[in-house]
């Protein structure tokens, strides 16, 4: 279960999302230190926790950077499209990737050193914090997602809107 704070298991529409966005947040352990005299941590796991947070921070951020100038630079409007430019999209492709998997591996690093600064009994509790908020919005959000299934389903009986075969 997460400590780090990625949005994807408190946002119910994660199962629906197909945009191949990044899992990684934009900063980390706000719940955790949100909620630290619940978890009971003491001043210098706080501290450790924050110097977690700085370094991901500037680490991310770096990243960011460099693939919004790739991003900038496989502007669609500057290729001609022959192969010598295909080859070099390619290569900033390629590049593109490697600094996705880079922002994506972030998540997972700090996560682990993060588990490192608690006791098991804290991150029993840091775990029990994040169910209970992911709790809290799936019952905001379980009827709204019920309601739009009950809504397909009889669009889909009624010959309105056929579904999806999903089956092959």
């Amino acid at each position: 279960m997460c400590i780090v704070d990625h949005t994807k298991g408190t946002n119910p529409s994660y199962a629906f999302d197909f945009s191949m966005s990044s899992i990684a947040p934009d900063s980390i352990f706000t719940r955790l230190l949100m909620n630290h005299r619940e978890v009971g941590l003491e001043p210098d796991q706080i501290l450790a926790i924050l110097d977690l947070c700085a370094e991901y921070h500037e680490r991310a951020l770096h990243i960011r950077l460099e693939f919004a100038a790739i991003r900038e630079e496989l502007d669609i409007r500057d290729w001609d499209f022959d192969d010598h430019h295909m080859d070099e999209i390619a290569r900033l492709l390629r590049r593109h990737a490697r600094l996705f998997e880079q922002h994506e591996m972030l998540l997972f690093e700090y996560g682990r050193k993060g588990r490192a600064i608690l006791s098991e009994q804290q991150l029993a509790l840091a775990i029990e914090v994040y169910e209970r908020e992911e709790r809290r919005t799936f019952d905001v959000f379980g009827p709204l997602v019920k309601r739009a299934l009950r809504m397909i389903d009889e669009e889909a009986r009624d010959g309105s809107r056929p579904l999806l075969d999903m089956t092959g």
